[in-house]
């Protein structure tokens, strides 16, 4: 009895991502499409060009800080940790709890 609800319901699931997936593209496009005719390209180049490497050094220094606050799960969502990348762990070094 239950196998003939779970079509239905995979079904609804399957259309509402599938609406999500494109109103998430038109978003995107739509938010490019007016950054890229409200700013002058030419301009900001020239003004990140001008920039002295302290002022590049902190530019760099925010935008990492922003990527990594996004890869980390909000405080109140359910999902997990980013697992550690094994390939940056050196094996032969003593972890700090072992020193």
């Amino acid at each position: 009895m239950g196998g003939q609800e779970a079509p239905a319901a995979s079904g609804r699931s399957r259309t509402r991502l599938v609406i999500q997936g494109v109103l998430s593209l038109v978003l995107v496009v739509a938010i490019f499409y007016y950054l890229f005719t409200k700013i002058d390209l030419a301009q900001t180049w020239a003004a990140i060009a001008a920039m002295t490497w302290q002022e590049l050094a902190i530019l760099g220094l925010l935008l990492s800080g922003r990527r990594r606050l996004a890869s980390r799960p909000s405080p109140g969502s359910s999902a997990p940790a980013m697992a550690p990348d094994k390939r940056a762990r050196n094996d032969s070094a003593p972890s700090p709890t072992e020193r």
